[in-house]
This record gives structure tokens, C-alpha cells and sequence, in this order.
């Protein structure tokens, strides 16, 4: 969909994960792995994202046009060798005798918040001295061993960076019930370069000339374009047009089908490729005309990835997140 997509699982027995029986002494402890995304920018190899207990109920937000592959496995904490990060993908994880912990090549979306917790081995120190993150020292919450679950450390705080992931949406000023939309955007210059990038990677060139051939009005050929979509649903004809600018530039405003010969009953928007008019980190304004009456399900750029933070633009420390502040009594690594 162009839209998150909220779910909630129940972890029983359709599943395949009841609950052990209470008089076992199993802790019934589950891994939440995420093996594969059909977002590009997802590290290879997946990454654990929650530690959950047979019966819990799962709750996913599937990002925008994003199909997700998941996978639960037992999990016993008593087999852990080193930590073990939930919640973002990391290269490596290390704890030191002296309780010394270190995180390397973690990444995760730039401008969105982060919770990192770090599952301990139970052959280590004991306790967690020191935390780095990337080569940078970092605030942790210790998290006690509850119901069977590992001792663990929790780092929170935001990635760095201007958050603009698939599907980024466009939000109408002051609403919007059809007819005249108007809306404001900044496109960060990591955009373009990624679509650059894609360009280089493609070994194909596009005739992007309109009137030439359908190459160019095909939304889902020449991929490193950077298009805008005013998306219905339900489908409509093909009947409405539709006409648009940026900062009073025109736009050529063109019909999708998901059909590459246009057919009427398979008609799903509205597109326009905008690469040549954003201005990388400029706030800009959208104006679109649309079918009176009819509110479109979203208004989104498409063909971007989701863009990561890294070793170049770590996590940031609480201390400089007030909103996201350890609570008091945390110690803080020195």
C-alpha cells in the first residue's frame, strides 16, 4: 500500500507457537529476525528485531510498498557467545572483561528514533561499564532478567539525518477533499544521489522524451527518476484529469495503469516525473489540481529508498535528545 500498514499477530497456536506449559520451567522465548525487504538499503543478511514470548501478540508496522520476510525462532539466552543487538542491523557486537561494550557498523533510518536493545551472553562481566556505538560513547539503560529473558542494555535516542523513506508523502495544507491540493516539501540531496547512483547501476538507456516513444510514460521504467503520485482507491476511469506545478513551474501530469497498454478499467493515478525541478534541501511547494470531489489516498514520491544513517551519521546521545532523555537514575558511561 502508500501507506504504513499497522498489524497485530497473535503468537499461538496458528502459528505454530504455543505457550509451554507453566509447570515446564521453559521461558517459551521467541526471535523476531527480519531476513529479506524489497527496500534496497536493507542490510544484506537481515537482523534481529524483538525478543517476544509464545502468546504475546506482535505488533508490525509494514512501511510503504514494502513487502517484509520474517521469521520466529526458539530463543535460549543461555546459548549467547557475544551480544546480540535487537533492533537495527549491526556488523558486530563485543563485551570486554571489564564490562566494556561495543557496537560497530550499526545503521538504521536517518531521522527516525531508536531504541537499540543489546542482549548479553551470561558467561561475562556482569555488568555493562561502558558503552560505544560506532566509535562513539554512548548513554545505556541496564535492563534486569525477567521471565527468562537474558540481562540486557537499552540505548535510545534518534538517527541522524533527515528522514525521507519509500513513499514519503506530501501532506495537503489544511486538508483536502478534492479539487485544488497544495503541499510543501524539502527533498534531501541523499535523494538524488541515490537515483544517480541507480542511474549508474542500470547499464540501460531510456528515451525519456514523452512524445517519442511510451518508454517515458511507463511510471515503473527509467527507475532513477524521481516521480510525484496522486493515487485512488478505490480504482477509478481514466476519465479525470489532472494538472500540476512546482513553485508555479508546470508539470506534465501523466495517467497510470498497472498495465503497460493503457486500459480504462485498470487506471490507478496520477504521476509526474520531477527530477529535473527539486532543489535538494529546499522547502518547495506543490500545487495540483485534481477531480473535484474525489480525495486521493495520498499524494507520495516514489522510486526512493529508504536513506541510513551509518558510521558517518551515528546515533545521537540522549543527552542531546531532551525529548528522548534517559529516565533519572541511569548512570551514565563516562
Amino acid at each position: 500500500t502508500a501507506t504504513p500498514l499497522n498489524l497485530s499477530l497473535a503468537l499461538d497456536a496458528s502459528l505454530g507457537c504455543s505457550p509451554p506449559h507453566p509447570s515446564s520451567g521453559v521461558p517459551g522465548l521467541l526471535l523476531l529476525r527480519q531476513i529479506g525487504s524489497s527496500d534496497r538499503s536493507e542490510p544484506a543478511g537481515g537482523w534481529a528485531r524483538q525478543l517476544l514470548r509464545a502468546g504475546d501478540a506482535l505488533a508490525l508496522t509494514v512501511p510503504p510498498t514494502t513487502a517484509l520476510a520474517l521469521e520466529l525462532e526458539p530463543f535460549d539466552g543461555a546459548s549467547l557467545v557475544a551480544p546480540l543487538v535487537l533492533g537495527a542491523a549491526a556488523g558486530a557486537a563485543s563485551l570486554s572483561a571489564d564490562g566494556a561494550l561495543s557496537l560497530s557498523r550499526v545503521v538504521g533510518e536517518q531521522g527516525a528514533a531508536a531504541e537499540l536493545t543489546v542482549l548479553l551472553p551470561p558467561h561475562g562481566p556482569g555488568a555493562v561499564s561502558r558503552a560505544t556505538l560506532n566509535g562513539k560513547v554512548v548513554r545505556f539503560d541496564a535492563l534486569p532478567p525477567l521471565d527468562g529473558r537474558p540481562p540486557a542494555v537499552r540505548i535510545r535516542g534518534a538517527w541522524a539525518g533527515e528522514r525521507f523513506g519509500r513513499a514519503h508523502e506530501i501532506v495537503a495544507a489544511g486538508g483536502f477533499s478534492g479539487g485544488r491540493w497544495t503541499g510543501t516539501f524539502s527533498v534531501p540531496a541523499a535523494v538524488l544521489e541515490q537515483l544517480a547512483a541507480r542511474n549508474r547501476s542500470y547499464d540501460l538507456s531510456y528515451d525519456l522524451d514523452p512524445n517519442s516513444n511510451d518508454e517515458a510514460n511507463v511510471p515503473w521504467l527509467a527507475p532513477g527518476r524521481l516521480l510525484i503520485w496522486a493515487k485512488y482507491k478505490p480504482l477509478l476511469n481514466d476519465s479525470f484529469n489532472a494538472a500540476g506545478s512546482i513553485d508555479g513551474t508546470p508539470l506534465l501530469m501523466r495517467k497510470a495503469y498497472n498495465t503497460i497498454a493503457p486500459s480504462r478499467a485498470r487506471f490507478i493515478g496520477h504521476w509526474a516525473d520531477v527530477t529535473r525541478l527539486i532543489k535538494p534541501g529546499v522547502q518547495q511547494t506543490l500545487a495540483l489540481q485534481l477531480p473535484p470531489g474525489l480525495k486521493p489516498q495520498g499524494v507520495h514520491f516514489e522510486n526512493v529508498e529508504s536513506l541510513l544513517s551509518d558510521e558517518a551519521a551515528l546515533l545521537q546521545g540522549t543527552e542531546e535528545l531532551p525529548h528522548l532523555r534517559t529516565p533519572r537514575g541511569v548512570e551514565e558511561a563516562t
